[in-house]
């Protein structure tokens, strides 16, 4: 069996996965809903040892994932971060979500992620998963700290939806799917010592949840947000008064700070579109994808890629002409990660394909039409 085929059947159903779990394998699911029992979890590994918490279970919403005219159901996890009883600045706990490589969610396995402040509650992003998706889950007390690198080894049926009581709107509830996972890397510390091991193809991964933990950033930082769109007139004629520099206040950054600042002026305009919204039961809250407009210049006699992009603003603010300048060296940040995400460089992952396919494009500078998902 093909493991990249072996969550869903052409009737889109949940199969089971070529091994079959180990019936002594604990479920470590949450009596709230359906998420990791995060708690349980730590506490199974401090009390009975790192050979415990080797292979588990998890429990997955099944969702209905959408490609184009094309959709199938497909187990999720979210990336969530947690303040219980805090003792400083970040996370008590969290769980991030990356692909079969390790690095970022794509934008295409992203199926949504709540933005809005009023019913933002811990799910801030979800995404699909398969066997081989891996996932991180942190936690910490003062001193204490646990991180625990884990990849989706199986799938099979938990409960179907017949098996639920109705949702709150009377809808059936969505089937549960059991994910066995095997712990591919971990980092412990306490007023004991502590004990490491983290592949360096996790590397970015293990870093990302080091800094859930540290920060109270209230949104996705580990999945691609920016999904590429069609070109239209009006992102064409923006593009060319950005050539000439006449559309916005340059501001010129690093690869790293240009997707902060980007990612900080997105949260700004969602925070004032959702101010504006409806309040109260049942009411409207969504907002539409936030679009933008990027040019992407190769400059051969450096060897480098001047990106620009700018957020159309339709109230009366003035816009900001982000730029950056990617190089063969800053292409990745110090964690292995992709510094701008896929949709910004054309859903090229090096900075040789990347500047391959600006060498083939007509223009010298290429049109690039994006939106924002949060």
């Amino acid at each position: 069996m093909d493991t990249s085929d072996a969550l869903t059947t052409p009737d889109n159903s949940v199969v089971i996965a070529d091994s079959i779990p180990a019936p002594h394998v604990r479920m470590y699911k949450s009596e709230r809903g359906f998420n990791i029992n995060i708690a349980e979890l730590v506490k199974t590994y401090y009390e009975s040892g790192i050979d415990a918490a080797k292979t588990i279970d998890i429990p997955s919403i099944v969702r209905q994932q959408r490609k184009g005219n094309e959709s199938c159901d497909t187990p999720t996890l979210s990336e969530v971060g947690v303040t219980s009883v805090s003792y400083g600045t970040g996370f008590d706990f969290c769980q991030v979500v990356a692909g079969a490589d390790g690095r970022p969610v794509n934008i295409d396995n992203v199926l949504f992620v709540s933005s809005d402040p009023a019913s933002i509650g811990i799910n801030h992003g979800t995404s699909s998963v398969e066997i081989g998706s891996y996932f991180a889950i942190g936690w910490k007390r003062r001193a204490d700290q646990l991180i625990l690198l884990y990849r989706v080894a199986g799938c099979e049926q938990y409960l179907s939806s017949e098996q639920q009581p109705l949702d709150r709107n009377n809808q059936p509830a969505r089937p549960v799917a059991k994910l066995t996972c095997d712990l591919s890397g971990y980092m412990s510390r306490t007023w004991k010592g502590s004990t490491k091991y983290i592949p360096d193809a996790l590397l970015a991964l293990f870093k990302a949840t080091e800094q859930r933990l540290q920060t109270d950033y209230n949104v996705p930082f580990y999945m691609d947000m920016i999904r590429m769109i069609t070109t239209t007139p009006e992102s064409k004629k923006i593009a060319e008064q950005m050539k000439e520099e006449a559309y916005g206040t340059v501001e010129f950054y690093e690869p790293e700070m240009f997707r902060q600042k980007i990612y900080s002026e997105v949260l700004n305009i969602r925070n004032s579109q959702y101010a504006k919204l409806p309040t109260g039961q049942g009411a409207a809250r969504k907002v539409q994808p936030l679009q933008m407009v990027e040019t992407l210049e190769l400059k051969p006699d450096t060897n480098s890629i001047v990106v620009g992009l700018v957020i159309p603003r339709d109230e009366n603010v003035s816009p900001v002409h982000y730029q950056t300048e990617l190089t063969v060296d800053n292409f990745f940040d110090e964690d292995g990660r992709v510094a701008l995400e896929r949709g910004m460089v054309l859903k090229n992952s090096s900075f040789e394909k990347l500047r391959t396919e600006l060498e083939n494009r007509r223009d010298a500078v290429v049109t690039v039409h994006l939106a924002s998902i949060r």
